[in-house]
């Protein structure tokens, strides 16, 4: 009697824990419940509410798998099989699940071990709905996975600094991608250095300087150079910015590299030389000629003399000659034109061809490709009329060869050469020496052209007479 009188005792004591359990679960706003062996056998208020259960047949036989979304559903059953099996629960799960009420949640389940004492293979599921966070915290990560992309894929590089005490910059906190590429630094190399480090000796007292004053005004720019890993220097523009971050004083800098835009900018001032000289000489020139015509003009009409008709032919020849060179010098100052790869037999024989009714012989030995424009004829024809015209020159031999992805041209003639004291000055604008001088502008142009296609011309004498023009060009596209 005494026992039978302790295990009621007991039930009725079980009965108002499960009551009292039952009343407490539905008042919290966390989803409860008991799951065995796979089964809910109890769920709170909250987590009806949350799975949208309207019926207690439902409730019954309640799955999460039954809710869970189709992307989903294959990872969280795989982990619910597996506990029923090896009897371990996770501690933790997350997935999304579509509501009774049609809605989409996200959802995070915390698993507790329960064991009671006729109760096995037991546990306490907390469930929360975290669907605003969810969102929130994806459209966050989302956010910043957009300004990520646009953080390493901007033209510029990018460095974010911190500021010590004493106002020196420290380690970089971060760099992009293309700070990296631009430096040839790996990320991991970068954010070990400081502005001041990758800064060329010459300009870091200027960034220096800088700091200080952004301090002051909060934000600056300047131009500087910064060296790269393998020693390149990179002259740039950069702009900073001062402001605290993650609650420290620190300087986010933008540098955009200008050495294209200084190239532009040293090809336009070049561009505006080359117009004044072209504008100068005509200027000079042409007065020159017209005063020369003018004067033999008046001179025939007083005198009838013929001289001075020769005179003013002369001039006015000499004026189209000082057009045509103008359009030559043009062309190798101005027109930008693409090169093109050339072959030098095809070009020579071209040249050679105008020259069919002068009594000068031609030897061409070798063969080659080269970068050139249009105007590199011009070039070759200059050399070879100067030699004929001015020098007398009946032989030329014009020798090619190929070494080391340059093509090297040299035009031998057999004519008076050129006296020592000429030879620093013929290629200089407006030298002119002797009777057939013409506009002296003739080698001059010819230098010009051969350097803009990233060659080079030298002279020296031919043994036992006459001159040698080297030619040196590129025989491949660089």
């Amino acid at each position: 009697m005494k026992i039978q009188e302790k295990i009621n005792h007991e039930n009725k004591t079980f009965s108002i824990s499960e009551d009292n359990f039952r009343e407490i679960s539905d008042k919290i706003q966390i989803g409860i419940s008991i799951v065995e062996n796979g089964h809910y056998i109890f769920m709170n208020k909250k987590i009806r509410e949350i799975y949208g259960i309207l019926d207690e047949e439902e409730n019954r036989n309640f799955s999460i798998l039954n809710y869970v979304v189709p992307e989903d559903a294959n990872r969280v059953y795989k982990i619910i099989n597996s506990s029923l099996i090896t009897g371990k629960i996770p501690s933790e799960l997350n997935f999304w699940i579509i509501s009774g009420d049609g809605e989409k949640r996200y959802l995070n389940n915390k698993y507790i071990a329960f064991k009671g004492k006729k109760i096995t293979n037991t546990h306490i599921v907390q469930t929360m709905d975290c669907t605003e966070q969810e969102i929130t915290s994806s459209a966050l990560r989302v956010s910043e996975k957009k300004c990520r992309a646009l953080f390493n894929n901007t033209n510029d590089a990018i460095f974010l600094s911190r500021i010590s005490g004493d106002e020196f910059l420290s380690k970089f906190v971060e760099v992009n991608d293309f700070a990296c590429r631009m430096l040839e630094y790996t990320n991991e190399e970068l954010i070990e250095l400081s502005l001041l480090d990758i800064t060329a000796p010459e300009a870091k007292k200027a960034n220096q300087e800088i700091i200080h004053r952004i301090m002051h005004k909060e934000q600056g720019k300047l131009e500087t150079i910064l060296i790269s890993k393998t020693g390149k220097e990179i002259p740039v523009e950069i702009k900073s910015h001062f402001f605290y971050f993650e609650g420290k004083r620190a300087i986010l800098t933008a540098a955009r590299d200008i050495t294209e835009f200084r190239k532009v900018e040293e090809e336009i001032k070049n561009l505006n030389e080359s117009l004044k000289m072209i504008n100068s000489i005509l200027r000079h020139d042409l007065n020159n000629n017209l005063s020369v015509i003018m004067g033999s003009i008046s001179a025939y009409e007083d005198s009838k003399e013929h001289r001075f008709l020769e005179m003013t032919l002369k001039a006015t020849q000499k004026s189209f000659e000082l057009i045509q060179k103008m359009e030559e010098l043009e062309r190798a100052f101005i027109q930008k034109k693409d090169l093109t790869k050339v072959d030098s037999k095809d070009l020579f024989n071209k040249v050679i061809s105008s020259y069919l009714f002068f009594n000068v012989t031609f030897e061409i030995e070798g063969r080659c490709s080269f970068y050139v424009d249009d105007a590199f004829i011009s070039v070759i024809d200059n050399i070879i009329s100067n030699a004929i015209k001015h020098s007398q020159a009946d032989k030329i031999k014009i020798t090619i060869n190929s070494d080391h992805g340059y093509c090297t041209i040299q035009i031998a003639d057999n004519g008076s050469g050129i006296l020592d004291e000429h030879k620093n000055h013929i290629f200089e604008r407006g030298f002119k020496h002797g009777n057939t001088a013409g506009t002296g502008l003739g080698l001059y142009i010819v230098k010009k052209s051969i350097e803009r296609y990233g060659g080079e011309i030298t002279l020296k004498d031919n043994n036992p007479k006459g001159t040698i023009f080297d030619i040196r060009l590129k025989n491949r596209e660089v």
